[in-house]
């Protein structure tokens, strides 16, 4: 068994389901904005949409760690059940972030239901951002200055944002374009904004953090795979920008509503792109 590449593909779905609770939760803030008769059905469809993201996270966070113990154990899966070695680690980052994981995935799912009062909406929104810096007790910025860590919390954020925003957004342009489905598009696409700068800039700022020189883009494996990642993400921002500037301001024509229906649907394919090439130089490369 491989556990580097189970512990990667866990990891992959985690950063899912963070997303899924991220973008699944502005979804519903907004869709409440466009839609306000429709509340029963809009709170109805995100509530099953979190419980879904809380419990793929939750089941994840679990097999993530079992390969992470298993792989030190070198002894299959019964090496993954090794209690004293996770008494052990308890306190080393992994142990933490599955801790903190495991907590706030259900929190979130259940705290969601009340996300309508003010207290609800307080714990909701500061068990996300935990969610969010959770990834910061890993990986290659664990060490790093508490800045650079924030920028991580703000950059994760960001990405689950618009990336857990994408299926309700497609599920909405498959039903019959309204003025209202349009007006949800056009606020989406100006709340985009601000998150998609805050993307980029923290990513940056990370990236020549990490590594030294520009050189490094090319030469390190962690370069290489980081560069891959900022080809995805243009690519990411070319189609945002259709949809924005082209396809939006022409509906509801059915050959526009056709083509955005295509062009998120490829964003939201590009955004697991994303989740996996991280996965993979979180866990696999390492720096």
């Amino acid at each position: 068994m491989n556990w580097d590449a189970l512990l990667a593909i866990s990891q992959g779905l985690v950063y899912v389901a963070t997303a899924t609770l991220i973008g699944g939760s502005f979804s519903h803030w907004l869709c409440l904005r466009v839609f306000p008769a429709a509340s029963p059905q809009v709170n109805a469809w995100h509530r099953r949409m979190i419980t879904a993201g809380a419990l793929l996270g939750l089941v994840f966070a679990v097999i993530g760690y079992l390969s992470f113990i298993a792989g030190i154990n070198d002894s299959g899966w019964r090496g993954a059940f090794d209690f004293e070695l996770m008494s052990f680690l308890i306190f080393d980052p992994p142990s933490l972030v599955v801790m903190a994981q495991i907590l706030l995935f259900p929190v979130i799912a259940l705290v969601w239901r009340w996300s309508n009062k003010p207290v609800g909406q307080a714990i909701l929104i500061l068990s996300l951002v935990l969610i969010a810096w959770s990834f910061t007790l890993r990986g290659h910025l664990a060490q790093a200055p508490v800045s650079v860590q924030l920028l991580l919390t703000l950059h994760v954020i960001a990405m689950a944002l618009w990336g857990g925003a994408l299926l309700p957004l497609w599920l909405a342009v498959q039903q019959p374009v309204s003025a209202a489905t349009t007006k949800l598009l056009e606020s989406f696409g100006r709340i985009a904004q601000i998150f998609v700068a805050i993307l980029l800039g923290s990513g940056l700022v990370m990236a020549f953090y990490l590594l030294q020189n520009l050189a490094e883009f090319w030469q390190s494996r962690y370069g290489l795979t980081l560069t891959a990642k900022l080809v995805v993400v243009s690519l990411l921002l070319l189609l945002a920008a259709i949809n924005k500037f082209v396809l939006v301001p022409r509906l509801p024509t059915a050959h526009a509503q056709r083509w955005l229906t295509r062009t998120i649907y490829a964003e939201m394919l590009l955004v697991m792109v994303v989740f996996a090439l991280t996965a993979v130089f979180t866990v696999v490369i390492g720096y």
